[in-house]
């Protein structure tokens, strides 16, 4: 009974590797264009708001100090 699930699950594994390649080899490389686009848009808006943050947490230290 184990083999016949593995086999089963073996089988659609390739199925399904067989359909992704079909259809993913132009539009998969234009996937991670854009996921990679999108990573380096968030991680530009992190830094930013991190320097933000930064800025504030210091300028709030200064005041603190000089009460």
């Amino acid at each position: 009974m184990k083999q016949k699930g593995l086999i089963t699950f073996l089988g659609g594994a390739i199925v399904g590797a067989g359909l992704t390649w079909l259809f993913t080899s132009k539009q998969g490389k234009e996937l991670v264009e854009k996921v990679k686009s999108k990573g380096d848009h968030l991680k530009d808006e992190l830094l930013k708001e991190l320097k933000d943050l930064s800025a504030k947490i210091d300028k709030r230290e200064n005041t603190d100090q000089n009460a």
